[in-house]
């Protein structure tokens, strides 16, 4: 395929901006997703990092499989055999040398997505540091907890702690602790009740 020479690439560009489902012939649904110029402009900065900083690229990339799994899990078992698959043994640094700063921007930049199930939700987040910092050598644990909220609703957290001190957090949850993972505790966690992070 050669490059479109200038009439044709804005052509091309006039097609994709006035509406493509006509030219190309895609479904509607996927079409409206598609028009959306902020998924066009997440698609380009995507690619943009993949060529610019590549290993950042991979981590986003290993990071994003990991939500999948995690979702896909959770939806269909119960939430302890979905944080067991991303459990890893803290026994030293091994893989890529990514620091906790890179691995923490990169969970919440892909989370950060805001589609799908790429959503900045509270108990992904945790699981998903969980994993990848266990990866690097932190021991860390998975807490859930609940409060009510100012309306009197009952509302839920989850969080990292490391040592039994909060990490990662940027203030101290102030909830009162219902699941602890890895344990032997029952787990009772409603996920619909875990908010945004």
């Amino acid at each position: 395929m050669g490059r479109l020479s200038a009439g044709r690439s804005s052509e091309f560009h006039l097609a994709v901006r006035i509406g493509w489902k006509n030219s190309f012939g895609l479904p509607q649904k996927l079409c409206s997703v598609l028009e959306s110029e902020a998924v066009l402009s997440k698609a380009l900065r995507a690619v943009q990092l993949i060529v610019v900083r590549p290993r950042r690229a991979w981590l986003m990339m290993r990071v994003a499989a990991w939500v999948v799994v995690l979702s896909t899990t959770a939806r269909f078992c119960p939430l302890p055999t979905a944080l067991n698959l991303l459990t890893v043994k803290p026994a030293g640094k091994s893989g890529a040398s990514f620091d906790q700063p890179e691995i923490v921007s990169a969970v919440d930049a892909v989370l950060g997505l805001k589609f799908l199930v790429f959503k900045p939700i509270c108990w992904k987040r945790a699981s998903l540091l969980h994993r990848f910092l266990g990866q690097r050598g932190c021991d860390t644990t998975i807490v859930f907890g609940v409060r009510k909220d100012s309306a009197g609703e009952l509302a839920g957290h989850a969080w990292l702690e490391n040592g039994g001190k909060a990490i990662l957090e940027s203030e101290e949850p102030n909830y009162a602790v219902t699941y602890r993972f890895p344990s032997a505790e029952h787990c009772n966690v409603e996920l619909a009740r875990l908010h945004s992070s």
